[in-house]
């Protein structure tokens, strides 16, 4: 569940340009991660960059799961490409 998205416009990109993106995740102890993306022209401007909080829903209970990041890692084939440790086991 999107709880917050932020978006910067850091510099003017024409249209069509092309731009590379990172994204990045940050896991802490709490109900909600943030990721946060940024986007580069070829010469490595930043052009723009996006931040977001989230947080998994129970939809059964209306309420956040206590750790999204365990149960991502349960079900991501590769956690690591969302900045998680390896499957426990």
């Amino acid at each position: 569940m999107n709880l917050e998205t932020t978006v910067r416009f850091h510099r003017e990109l024409p249209p069509h340009g092309e731009v590379g993106v990172s994204c990045e995740f940050h896991w802490g102890t709490g109900k909600t991660s943030r990721v946060t993306q940024e986007f580069h022209a070829p010469d490595g401007t930043l052009v723009a960059s996006v931040s977001s909080v989230s947080g998994l829903l129970d939809l059964d209970r209306r309420r956040l799961l206590p750790d999204p990041g365990a149960c991502w890692r349960e079900l991501a084939a590769r956690p690591e490409l969302l900045g998680l440790g390896p499957k426990p086991g």
